[in-house]
């Protein structure tokens, strides 16, 4: 996609100063993407007790799961924001996890999607 994008910044009829300038922004775009998508892996669990909780490279943290996950037979999009974190401006930041069916195993996928039904999406 970043390729295409550095085609046609060359490729129109801009000055040779722009299209120099939209060429550098596509490039700071694909590093950019690059390091977000790096393969990470991390552990969701729920209890009665502490509810849900997400771990990820710094540890345990709780978490809220929003409304705006969607899940579908093939997959979670899963949508939280961090009970005690990521506040900027009074504003929690939403994460974002993708969760394949074949990622798990069949009956743990299966409870997953029962798991977030009923206690996460209201």
């Amino acid at each position: 996609m970043h390729t295409l994008a550095l085609l046609a910044c060359w490729a129109n009829a801009w000055p040779g100063g722009l299209k120099l300038l939209a060429s550098v922004a596509v490039c700071a775009s694909a590093a950019w993407t690059v390091r977000q998508t790096k393969a990470h892996t991390f552990t969701l669990k729920h209890s009665n007790a502490l509810a849900w909780q997400i771990q990820d490279d710094s540890g345990w943290h709780s978490i809220d799961i929003l409304q705006s996950t969607v899940i579908t037979r093939f997959a979670v999009f899963l949508h939280y924001q961090y009970k005690d974190k990521n506040r900027v401006l009074g504003f929690a930041r939403v994460h974002t996890h993708l969760i394949l069916s074949d990622a798990l195993p069949e009956d743990a996928y299966r409870q997953l999607l029962v798991k977030v039904n009923t206690t996460a999406i209201k």
